[in-house]
């Protein structure tokens, strides 16, 4: 089943050039032995029983099934067809499928509820198919529980959004429309209504349309974006056809559905109401997908809820969830440390916890569970979505890139969606970032001091940034920062004058595919701050290597007034303001100059030198004045008696019970708190 279509161009569409028909991807019939495997086990054939008509849908969850709108809409009578006129084939492979086959009627089908009157009140004319219903050309139906034919209870279901990710359907990944085509001048006869398919590629999605652009549309709170598909015949998937989107975070054979067919122009583009960042409140887990599946199994919902996470060491995180899954063989947990979810474990049914002991310090980690069944006699393995990421960003120092900048004195962590991590190039690279994401790596320091930092990126360039672009600068896209990294102090972006401080691309045509800058250097005024350097995405293009690097980086404190302790942070809770380093330890600092240490007591920070030491007054009056470095600590040099003292680090706190070795008078010294 195709739709009537109306001319596009004059909404505003992209009309089709000679090489794109020329290019356009044929649909090629479905070998019979591959309808069982994924993602083609998805997918089956909906018929119409009166009027006849056909068009195709997948099974997304248990015993859910997805169409679009159109194929169980009469548009001749303005009527939504009778569930039971509506036939559901799973796995089929030919035209006369329903001659001994079990179908299987829906019980009930979701769908927006303006859709009819839109419609009915098309301007274009009645019963065309315009962008104001292709917003909307999606349907969600679900088949009875006490269905238990083994061809339905055991479909394998594609996953709708299992990375938490709508933006998938705009990622350059493997693509593939999958269907069945029923008239078409393209198809011998002989191969009508078999399943077909595209060939896997990255076809070119691009958002169609917005709300502005289309004066006298009323398109409410349901509106989302459509998409069209350069080089795609449409007659490959017909109507309800669903875009299988290849997963590659954990299982490169593992595929999503990231939208369906609703129509197209001619045989060289494809239209696709996607499930994008737009459509998926409502269709989604809080939408038609999710009213489907409690309709058909009350409140057990095949998933977890309540994904939390509790810190049992400084590396150990145990993660606690809600079983809400029925009949499944086990669990999987993910985590995703430097842009790739990755399977850490495999739990039995009805587990509901998971102690992580893997973890590093100064890191961010992504947790999902998700429940697994293996259909008995099958090689199919059901897996409904993952549960909605949780983010734990772990307390301390990332080890690595310090490591890599020669910054091991310095507290450096990561946040956003991925850590930063030395990649197999030898470079403290920022983490795989998906679309609308970020990857951030951050410096906490006192100063006053000057930052001096070398950065490279390889990323889609930032054309209006970079080439100073004011010719037009009430353009919508005007000032638009692409995906780049850029330069944040305390969360304010760094600027030059009125544009920020930032890096991105090199142009397309660069054979290096790097762009890098060197001595970038930023004055640090006094105080605790936070450095980011931040690599974001867009939801658009990837070029180059789509990241960012940070080659080189130097803290040198101000000679005069300098933060006494050398690489010193500020660390807030509710009730003090403490200040900490990575070879010194924490202390209250709220009193400042006077410090409460929190192993050595009260001490008066009186200056820091040029070799990163530092000198202060001990209240204990056989230790007073006391000299450091991170070199020397924990020994402990003392000016007015030019002797040493060795402090047995973790023996005292706050004061009380400190134990040092003064080795000029040769015994053993015990703090109190005095």
């Amino acid at each position: 089943m195709l739709r009537k279509i109306i001319n596009l161009a004059s909404l505003g569409f992209c009309v089709l050039t000679a090489s794109h028909a020329q290019d356009a991807v044929t649909p090629e019939p479905v070998a019979s032995d591959l309808i069982s495997t994924p993602p083609f086990s998805y997918n089956g054939l909906v018929r119409i029983a009166s009027p006849l008509a056909y068009g195709s849908g997948s099974m997304i969850g248990d015993g859910v099934m997805v169409t679009a709108a159109h194929v169980v809409y009469n548009e001749d009578t303005f009527q939504w067809i009778a569930p039971s006129l509506i036939q559901y084939f799973p796995r089929s492979d030919s035209n006369d499928v329903w001659f001994g086959r079990t179908w299987y009627n829906p019980v009930a089908i979701y769908k927006w509820d303006d859709y009819s009157s839109r419609v009915r009140n098309d301007e274009s004319g009645e019963g065309f198919s315009t962008p104001n219903t292709f917003n909307m050309d999606f349907a969600v139906g679900y088949f009875s529980a006490a269905t238990n034919d083994t061809a339905l209870r055991e479909h394998a279901e594609v996953h709708v959004d299992p990375e938490g990710e709508v933006t998938i359907h705009r990622h350059p990944r493997e693509k593939m429309i999958v269907g069945y085509p029923q008239d078409s001048d393209y198809i011998p006869a002989g191969q009508l209504g078999r399943m077909h398919r595209t060939a896997p590629g990255d076809y070119h999605a691009e958002e169609s349309i917005d709300n502005q652009e289309l004066p006298g549309y009323d398109f409410g709170n349901t509106w989302a974006s459509v998409y069209y598909y350069f080089d795609v015949a449409t007659y490959g998937g017909g109507s309800g056809g669903p875009v299988y989107v290849r997963d590659d975070r954990d299982d490169p054979d593992n595929w999503m559905m990231a939208g369906a067919a609703v129509g197209g122009t001619g045989s060289t583009i494809s239209l696709v109401r996607s499930i994008d960042d737009n459509a998926w409140s409502g269709i989604g887990q809080e939408g038609m997908i999710q009213q489907a599946v409690i309709a058909r199994n009350g409140n057990a919902m095949r998933r977890v809820e309540d994904l939390e996470a509790t810190f049992v060491t400084d590396n150990a995180v145990s993660l606690q969830w809600t079983d809400l899954s029925t009949q499944e063989t086990g669990y999987s947990v993910f985590r995703q440390e430097t842009g790739l979810f990755e399977e850490i474990a495999s739990l039995p049914a009805n587990s509901e916890r998971f102690l992580d002991d893997t973890i590093e310090a100064g890191k961010v980690y992504h947790y999902q569970v998700q429940p697994y069944r293996i259909l008995p006699d099958t090689e199919h393995i059901n897996k409904p979505p993952k549960s909605p990421q949780l983010a734990v960003d772990i307390p301390g120092t990332h080890t690595e890139a310090a490591e890599f900048l020669d910054a091991g004195l310095l507290k450096l962590t990561s946040s956003g969606n991925s850590s930063w991590y030395v990649d197999p190039s030898n470079r403290l690279r920022a983490g795989l970032v998906r679309p609308m994401s970020s990857s951030s790596l951050f410096l906490d320091i006192i100063g006053p001091g000057t930052l001096t930092f070398d950065w490279s990126a390889s990323s889609e360039v930032n054309e209006h940034y970079t080439n100073n672009n004011p010719q037009d600068p009430d353009s919508k896209y005007f000032g638009l920062i692409y995906d780049a990294i850029w330069l944040y102090v305390n969360n304010d972006q760094v600027k030059t004058g009125d544009e920020p401080v930032f890096l991105s691309g090199p142009l397309p045509d660069d054979p290096t595919g790097i762009i890098s800058a060197s001595g970038i250097r930023i004055d640090i005024s006094s105080g605790p701050h936070r450095i980011e350097w931040r690599y974001e995405k867009d939801p658009y293009s990837d070029d180059h290597l789509d990241t960012a690097f940070l080659d080189a980086l130097s803290w040198e404190p101000a000679t005069e007034f300098a933060y006494p302790v050398y690489g010193g942070y500020a660390v807030a809770n509710p009730d003090w303001v403490w200040h900490a380093s990575a070879w010194f330890g924490a202390y209250e600092a709220r009193h400042w100059p006077w410090v409460e240490h929190e192993q050595l007591g009260w001490l008066y920070m009186i200056s820091g030198t040029a070799d990163k030491g530092v000198y202060f007054h001990c209240h204990h009056p056989e230790l007073g004045y006391l000299y450091t470095s991170p070199g020397l600590w924990p020994y402990l040099y003392k000016p007015a008696s030019g002797t040493w003292v060795y402090y047995y680090e973790d023996s005292g706190t706050f004061g009380q019970g400190a134990v040092f070795f003064d080795f000029g008078q040769w015994r053993t010294i015990r703090m109190d708190n005095r």
